[in-house]
């Protein structure tokens, strides 16, 4: 949208400043906002902005809301009516091989999506490391979403239960991630889905699947895990992590927790 009065531009859903709406650079605060249809020149009054919210700003929200004044602060209104220009041409006017072209382009490539697909390892197992990067696994703080009469907390530590926390942060998978560390040589053990350093997924896949089997039977089959050796064991220890001990070096894994 080329704004001038801002009568016809939607402040909230029409792509009008920058590549894509405000709805979507600043979701949380469109997600509180009392008007989400509002025009910018309703908006825009007396010449300052009044956008209002549903409830207070916390600290998060107080961020984005300095850094949405800051962009609204260089608009600068004129008399006129909004006109609607088309992004794919440079004249701005609709053409049907622009739009075309744009339906059969692939987009963004998602490269952390495309390593997890393009790796040899079993269907399910890449669709649930992809659901686990992406927070869909079905954890405790998920399911109770859904309105799951079960507990949110990790049967284990009693914190929270979320993916990061399931598959990272639990002290089961803290002794395997510190393990795996030793016997491989990194520097650094991951300790979310966002630092999971995505090389070692076709290597040490069984490393997630191992430790997620094992909340389950803890869970749904009350399973009592007797030692924090067991993710260690079975499709990890005998599929991936010997043939590597074979020819490294590794120090011996401590019986207690990292």
């Amino acid at each position: 949208m080329e704004v001038r009065a801002g009568q016809q531009t939607r402040l909230w859903h029409d792509c009008w400043l920058g590549d894509c709406p405000l709805k979507v650079r600043f979701h949380n605060l469109f997600r509180i906002a009392t008007n989400p249809d509002i025009a910018v020149a309703k908006a825009f009054e007396q010449g300052q902005w009044s956008i209002s919210f549903r409830r207070q700003l916390n600290d998060n929200l107080r961020e984005d809301w300095q850094d949405l004044q800051d962009i609204l602060s260089e608009v600068q209104l004129s008399d006129g009516t909004d006109v609607v220009r088309w992004a794919w041409e440079k004249s701005g006017k609709y053409s049907t091989s622009s739009l075309y072209k744009a339906m059969i382009c692939g987009g963004v490539t998602d490269t952390r999506a495309m390593m997890i697909w393009q790796s040899p390892i079993p269907l399910k197992v890449k669709i649930f490391i992809w659901m686990a990067i992406h927070d869909r696994i079905q954890c405790g703080v998920q399911l109770k979403k859904k309105k799951w009469s079960g507990p949110e907390k990790c049967f284990v530590c009693d914190k929270h239960e979320t993916s990061d926390h399931i598959l990272f942060q639990c002290p089961l998978a803290i002794f395997l991630w510190s393990f795996l560390r030793d016997c491989l040589g990194w520097s650094v053990s991951p300790t979310s889905c966002s630092t999971l350093f995505l090389e070692i997924v076709e290597r040490c896949r069984g490393a997630l699947w191992s430790i997620w089997k094992s909340r389950n039977d803890v869970v749904f089959n009350k399973k009592i895990v007797t030692s924090p050796s067991i993710p260690v064991q079975g499709s990890i220890l005998g599929d991936e992590v010997l043939p590597l001990i074979e020819t490294t070096q590794c120090p011996k894994p401590s019986h207690g927790f990292f």
